[in-house]
């Protein structure tokens, strides 16, 4: 974790010795939109400089169904109580 706030926080992956760092940055926030109901926003930024478009896009598309899959279950599990 590299930063936090009431809210919300952020975290980069760590720096491995001698292997690509693809300098990747998450956010994840937890915005009150009622007293009862909030809404999560997860903002992800990473380095694409070294890739080529199609790798960009199919790793994008990774991503985007990893952090969807596990927003859906955070959001199961927070309307299950």
């Amino acid at each position: 974790m590299v930063a936090q706030t009431e809210l919300s926080y952020g975290y980069t992956q760590p720096v491995v010795e001698g292997q690509y760092c693809t300098l990747y940055h998450g956010f994840m926030e937890a915005r009150p939109v009622s007293e009862t109901t909030s809404k999560l926003i997860y903002t992800m930024m990473w380095d694409t400089s070294q890739s080529s478009e199609e790798k960009i896009n199919a790793d994008t598309e990774r991503r985007r169904n990893a952090f969807a899959a596990a927003l859906a279950k955070m959001k199961e599990i927070a309307e299950a109580e």
